[in-house]
């Protein structure tokens, strides 16, 4: 949670996440969000490689190691273009 109350993925976070049908696994410092498509993903830096995970495909993502608090972009800043 930031300082105003309010919840968000944190850039250079590490996160847990579980995703697909299988519940793969990867833990990996959050990047931030790409468009793949018509699909929103989540950009994972995981064991020097980058996952784009689907949002739609996450079952779950816990927060291992937060990032310091900086002016963070409102959710709906994504460039789709």
């Amino acid at each position: 949670m930031s300082e105003d109350g309010s919840y968000g993925l944190r850039p250079d976070s590490v996160y847990t996440v579980r995703f697909g049908k299988e519940e793969d696994e990867a833990t990996g410092t959050f990047r931030g969000y790409a468009v793949i498509g018509s699909e929103t993903a989540v950009v994972i830096e995981s064991d020097r490689r980058i996952l784009y995970i689907p949002a739609a495909a996450i079952v779950c993502m816990a927060l291992v190691e937060q990032a310091p608090d900086r002016k963070q972009n409102a959710a709906n800043d994504i460039y789709y273009g």
